[in-house]
């Protein structure tokens, strides 16, 4: 009989962790493993696409956890008492309260670890520093998704060798978990039909993004003549900072910020370039890579080790120097103003993909859960 093995996930829609989740459990040998899954808040609500293929065990709450924290636990326990394994799949609660319902119920546990941790807990998980580093101290068994996060681990844990149960799998791209673009349809909303260059750049709209730094580069090359349109794509709390900005600068009108939207590769396909300006916790960005799997050459911010993993140390991409306005804006130019450069850094993103085919990530995987249940 197939071992239960429940992966428990913050949210729906989610980002890009939650997606690469969902691939994971798609992947996965049936023979062996019946993966479920625990959505710790939202609801399947304009979720059916993202959800196919997928069993969902439970949703734990449809709003904020601590309304209802007692209910909260209880649903917890009643999903993970029937399981084999249970999986904590990014930093911060979607790990403190899988490993914590494994503890109670003596069940085994494993922890992915998407970010940097010694970003994530001094930014938006901060509360749960102590008792991230307690559990992650007992925990036997890690997997990183980059080399670089497992690095940053054992630097904030203060130790001086990984142990044996820390072990790296890259995250696997599939496109035909996405849904499908023709050539010939529509452009998505909003899209601009000037023909000028559209750079483009996705993410929750938070400080760590550098949303901001970017709308400033875009202002800068408009006002040196480098014309082109910037669609960020995403929702949060800095909207209104934002658009702020934007009318300070002038630049409402080549900016465009339509929110959360479903399949980001249709927009992709379409622009010009993409750009991740984040000032770091990126381990390994997976926005990066659906971007080169589309043919866009890209920019990184040089501001965390995960974007010159996925880069491989610049040659798959343009690296511009941390916290460095200027610097950002000569390498959009730079792309934007030399189509040879573009083909370039196409062609070695469209070959960086190639090393991320899921039937290779997949198998990993399996040997992975086959060792920890012994199957």
């Amino acid at each position: 009989m197939p071992k239960k093995v429940l992966f428990v996930i913050y949210w729906l829609p989610g980002s890009g962790s939650e997606r690469v989740t969902l691939n994971l459990m798609r992947g996965l040998d049936k023979t062996k493993f019946d993966p479920g899954l625990l959505v710790l808040r939202g609801d399947r609500n304009g979720c059916e696409g993202l959800l196919e293929g997928v069993r969902v065990s439970a949703f734990v709450s449809r709003g904020s956890l601590h309304r209802q924290p007692f209910s909260a636990i209880w649903k917890m326990i009643r999903a993970c008492a029937s399981q084999d394994l249970i999986v904590g799949t990014v930093e911060g609660i979607a790990t403190v309260l899988p490993f914590l319902t494994a503890m109670l119920l003596r069940k085994s546990f494993l922890g992915i670890v998407q970010c940097e941790p010694s970003w994530v807990f001094k930014g938006p998980a901060r509360q749960l520093a102590g008792i991230s580093k307690l559990l992650y101290r007992r925990t036997k068994s890690l997997i990183f998704v980059s080399q670089s996060g497992l690095e940053d681990m054992r630097r904030w844990l203060g130790i001086d060798k990984p142990p044996q149960g820390w072990s790296v799998i890259l995250n696997a791209f599939d496109p035909s978990s996405y849904p499908a673009v023709s050539p010939s349809e529509p452009a998505p909303t909003l899209w601009p039909d000037d023909g000028l260059p559209v750079i483009l750049a996705a993410g929750k709209l938070e400080h760590r993004k550098g949303f901001d730094v970017l709308i400033q580069a875009h202002a800068k090359l408009l006002g040196s003549g480098i014309r082109s349109r910037l669609i960020i794509l995403g929702e949060g709390p800095l909207r209104q900072e934002l658009e702020s900005l934007m009318k300070r600068l002038g630049v409402e009108h080549t900016v465009c910020m339509p929110g959360y939207v479903s399949n980001i590769l249709a927009y992709m396909r379409r622009a010009t370039i993409y750009v991740l300006s984040s000032y770091g916790g990126e381990s390994f960005p997976m926005v990066l890579i659906e971007a080169m799997a589309c043919g866009l050459p890209v920019v990184a911010v040089d501001s965390s080790p995960g974007n010159r993993e996925v880069l491989d140390n610049g040659r798959c991409g343009l690296m511009a120097p941390p916290a460095d306005l200027e610097g950002l804006a000569q390498a959009i130019q730079s792309l934007l103003t030399n189509s040879a450069l573009r083909d370039h850094y196409r062609e070695q993103g469209l070959l960086r993909v190639r090393d991320l085919r899921p039937e290779s990530i997949n198998s990993q995987w399996n040997k992975v859960l086959s060792e920890i249940l012994h199957c």
